[in-house]
């Protein structure tokens, strides 16, 4: 045995106490991390480049009871090629972070395996959350998959499934391509999915299309939802594909109940090479809950499209078209420079019909087809430069009568300096731009993640982004001024806190979540009592995880007393259900959530 696997093996016992006095029976199982893609250097796409996650390692069906005891465990090894170890934990979730070592935590795939005992043949609904997609084994029959990117999270799935009177073997594959990945089960009642159909609508209902740039000869689209039975006792669904010019007719539309949409939908028969794809979620009542629009291309009309605004005289006095300008040459690789691959289809479709409106005679920032992830730029006062940022742009529910939107400022992680803005991590990440848009909708907010020249735009030699963002924002859309908020993570917040004094934002509310606060008393008092001066309304809220070395819970208990002894509208919330940080809960959601309740 290497060093590694040793250390693997040492690791899982100290963490779950894995043996039992005077019982050789194991009740729960891990494999070895598998390679998940054979190429690592795209770690954050989810696709059929995951041959780990597709590839089946060994039959299912042959892992049954009589391996779940320490005695077994060399045995299964040499059926399956595959090293197991023991766990022990009453927990719901397994954190895979604190189980294996650092260089596992990225391009992997795991199996773990529990038995499960029932006393009589019954069926049985199980929530599963996963980060990132699974797979579910069921005494070696496949009952459920769902391959994406996403965080792990109570209720992400329902799975329906009969056992068998004795012993059950449940096994549990986990792909992962970056940052903490983990497995949360639980079995539930069917009452827990009423209570929470609703609040997950635009979660299940969006980002259904596999890819959103088609192979010419296709005639069909094909979707990534996965026949969710239990919701069609609260929800229909139409699906429709409309043309993508100013007028936008209808070329089809379809009624469907959830475990009705297919996983390839046709396209219409009138489908030239560009459409807009439309999905709207009503309840019984017929009231719209939910509604999203994604252009959908053939791989010829992009690069006919691309050619010609190639051709075509820039239009330099406007700072929104050459942001998307940039965008577009950035995400297709036209500068060639090696990025083209780390862009989804999604995003390159959104960025370029963003530009492409500017010549089918859409409105550059509302009407026709606005809603989603917008690129938007400004000219910096400094040098005259455009610098890009993200836009969330909700659709219009009729729960909103008034029209008049939320905003959210989102701050990003802290650049060192000024780079393509495009070709940071964050906004590269097809799960984030999915899951706000998402949000968005839902909470009818807008959501700007600014990028610009990174620490500066905060430390004071580029403090005008935000004002300048917040003006065009304002300009354009009825905001609810009396409710604009900032959300900050990791070491983002103390950049807010730096240019809160230093700019007088229209701050309404302050999110934070997993906080890295500087341990220093005298910097946390003065700190504080200036921004309370400054700020004396502001409702705060600060999510803080399990122990984190980087944020540990001891410095930002400090930095709450101290907020509290100021008397701080404050709300802190601490995530008890285990010491780890992938069950947290979605922080940024239920800030969004609470924001939205402010009328």
């Amino acid at each position: 045995m290497n060093t590694k696997v040793t250390l693997l093996v040492l690791a899982l016992l100290l963490i779950f106490n894995c043996s039992k006095k005077g019982s050789n029976e194991i009740r729960l199982i891990i494999s070895e991390p598998l390679i998940n893609r054979v190429s690592d250097t795209v770690s954050n796409r989810h696709d059929s480049g995951c041959v780990g996650f597709y590839k089946k390692h060994f039959p299912p069906e042959i892992l049954t009871e009589k391996y779940f005891n320490t005695d077994s465990l060399k045995i299964l090894k040499k059926i399956t090629g595959i090293n197991w170890y023991p766990l022990e934990t009453e927990d719901t979730i397994i954190n895979f972070v604190n189980i294996f070592p650092p260089e596992d935590d990225t391009n992997r795939v795991v199996y773990v395996a529990e038995i499960v005992e029932s006393k009589s043949d019954k069926e049985k609904i199980l929530s599963l959350g996963s980060d990132d997609g699974f797979i579910l084994y069921v005494n070696g029959d496949s009952v459920a998959s769902w391959h994406t990117g996403r965080q792990v999270l109570p209720n992400d799935d329902f799975i329906r499934f009969k056992l068998r009177r004795g012993k059950n073997i449940l096994l549990y594959k986990i792909d992962q391509g970056t940052g903490y990945w983990g497995l949360y089960r639980k079995f539930v009642s069917q009452n827990l999915i009423k209570k929470t159909a609703y609040s997950r609508v635009a979660y299940y209902f969006g980002d259904l299309p596999e890819s959103c740039i088609l192979p010419d000869t296709s005639k069909f689209l094909q979707l990534k939802f996965k026949n969710k039975w239990f919701y069609d006792k609260f929800f229909h669904v139409v699906i429709g594909f409309r043309e993508m010019n100013k007028n936008g007719n209808y070329l089809s539309r379809k009624n469907f109940i959830p475990s009705r949409i297919p996983e390839w939908i046709r396209l219409p028969d009138k489908f030239k090479g560009k459409v807009i794809y439309e999905i709207e979620v009503y309840d019984v009542n017929d009231s719209l809950l939910y509604k999203e629009e994604i252009p959908i291309f053939y791989e010829k009309t992009v690069n006919y499209i691309i050619k010609n605004i190639l051709n075509h005289k820039l239009n330099i006095d406007d700072p929104v078209y050459i942001a998307r300008y940039n965008a577009v040459m950035t995400m297709f690789d036209i500068m060639d420079d090696s990025y083209e691959v780390q862009f989804s289809t999604r995003m390159k479709a959104h960025a370029l019909f963003d530009l492409y409106r500017y010549y089918i005679g859409l409105n550059p920032y509302t009407g026709l087809f606005s809603s989603g992830p917008r690129v938007w730029g400004y000219r910096s006062r400094i040098d005259s430069t455009v610098q890009p940022y993200r836009v969330f742009i909700p659709y219009k529910l009729p729960c909103n009568k008034y029209g008049k939107f939320n905003l959210i400022i989102i701050i990003r992680w802290a650049l060192q300096k000024d780079i393509n803005y495009w070709k940071t991590q964050m906004i590269r990440s097809h799960w984030r731009t999915a899951k706000r848009v998402e949000l968005s909708t839902q909470y009818q907010t807008i959501l700007v993640v600014p990028g610009g020249r990174g620490k500066e735009n905060y430390t004071g030699k580029s403090e005008e982004e935000i004002p300048i963002i917040i003006d065009d924002i304002s300009s354009i859309f009825s905001i609810k001024k009396d409710n604009i908020s900032f959300y900050a993570d990791s070491d983002a917040p103390m950049l807010l806190i730096s240019l809160m004094k230093r700019v007088r934002l229209p701050a309404s509310n302050i999110g934070f979540s997993k906080p890295i606060f500087p341990d220093k008393d005298k910097y946390m008092i003065s700190t504080l009592r200036w921004i309370k001066k400054l700020y004396p309304e502001v409702k705060w809220y600060i999510w803080q995880a399990g122990e984190d070395k980087k944020a540990p819970i001891n410095v930002t208990v400090k930095w709450i007393d101290y907020m509290k002894k100021l008397d701080f509208d404050l709300r802190y919330f601490i995530e008890p259900h285990s010491n780890h940080d992938v069950y947290i809960g979605d922080q940024e959601k239920a800030f969004y959530e609470i924001i939205n309740r402010w009328e």
